[in-house]
């Protein structure tokens, strides 16, 4: 059998501030990765989102007005939402970084993972990085527009399915009246 050990006095104590050490260097090392990606990315993510931005003003958004090709908008949007919130999250966290350094980007983690890019928000606004504010607020917006026009496919795409779902009752089809 296993026996448990109880530490006691200064041995807990010293045993907490190790693990609490640990961890403030784990965190520490997650936030210089996520740092050294997004500066290494974010060029990337901000062409993809360039591009996504014109497939759904070009593409998604005339393929939603057809019923049949309503599902291929609505992964359009929902990929579009995704890339927008991406590019988004790694410009807030590389506003907060560049402001704030790693305590800044930590507060903004603990803030339920989306704190970043609200704080980098501020962190622009407080340097004075009016472009960084734009892009971070437009970021916002088109990941916001994106995921609203996707409920809104899904939502006629359940719609179109009940009526017609209630239309067909043990094999007849029973005229609509509108």
């Amino acid at each position: 059998m296993m026996r448990m050990i109880q530490l006691r006095g200064w041995t807990a104590l010293l045993a907490g501030a190790a693990i609490l050490l640990a961890l403030l260097a784990l965190a520490a090392l997650a936030i210089s990765g996520m740092v050294w990606v997004s500066q290494h990315l974010v060029w990337y993510a901000q062409a993809f989102a360039f591009a996504a931005f014109w497939l759904c003003a070009l593409v998604f958004l005339p393929l939603s007005a057809f019923t049949r090709t309503r599902r291929a908008a609505l992964y359009g949007f929902v990929l579009a939402a995704f890339v927008f919130g991406t590019c988004t999250w790694m410009l807030g966290l590389l506003s907060t970084y560049q402001s704030w350094g790693g305590l800044g980007v930590l507060i903004g983690l603990v803030l339920a993972f989306i704190g970043l890019v609200p704080l980098g928000m501020l962190a622009a606004l407080f340097a004075g990085q009016w472009m960084m504010l734009i892009q971070l607020i437009a970021g916002v917006m088109l990941a916001w527009a994106a995921r609203s026009m996707a409920m809104w496919l899904s939502a006629q795409m359940v719609r179109a399915e009940m009526d017609r779902h209630t239309r067909i009752i043990e094999g007849e089809i029973i005229a609509r009246h509108d």
